[in-house]
């Protein structure tokens, strides 16, 4: 099952103990519903509320996470959470990606500010780039769902 989020709206203002926010939900390309949280630790909420059982009925079939040496069954607001990370994620890399050649070397992630995009398109496609990174994975050169999950692994 693909799970998407689009038109994500966050309140960052209005988040306290979780992200405040709002997005409608894809699955499998087809619009399920909305999904939204008020920022305050609770639940998410969903509408129709058939969508989070949907979400929930899929959670039991994914593995069990183990954090801090707990072992945890995920459920829909643990679905949607690691959803809504990742497009948090594309969005920053995408503004960072947009005036800087974005790296990763030696498990951290790097950059190198462009004066303009002209000049950083003109380094992109330079034959000598690589060296300069010194073999670093060069994330602005990467579709952007596997750079993401790069720039993830590095704290993004």
């Amino acid at each position: 099952m693909k799970i998407e989020l689009k038109n994500i709206k966050t309140l960052k203002a209005m988040s306290e103990e979780t992200q405040c926010f709002t997005a409608t939900v894809y699955i499998d390309g087809s619009k399920a519903g909305t999904v939204r949280n008020s920022g305050h630790g609770g639940c998410n909420e969903y509408h129709p509320t058939s969508l989070g059982q949907r979400l929930d009925d899929y959670a039991k079939t994914l593995p069990a996470d183990v954090v801090f040496g707990m072992t945890i069954q995920p459920d829909a607001d643990s679905v949607i959470g690691k959803v809504y990370q990742r497009e948090a994620v594309k969005r920053e890399l995408t503004s960072l990606m947009a005036r800087k050649i974005v790296f990763i070397r030696d498990g951290e992630m790097r950059s190198i500010k462009c004066d303009s995009t002209v000049q950083r398109d003109t380094w992109l496609a330079s034959p000598q780039l690589p060296g300069l990174v010194k073999g670093g994975a060069i994330l602005n050169l990467m579709p952007l769902d596997d750079a993401a999950a790069l720039a993830e692994t590095c704290g993004l």
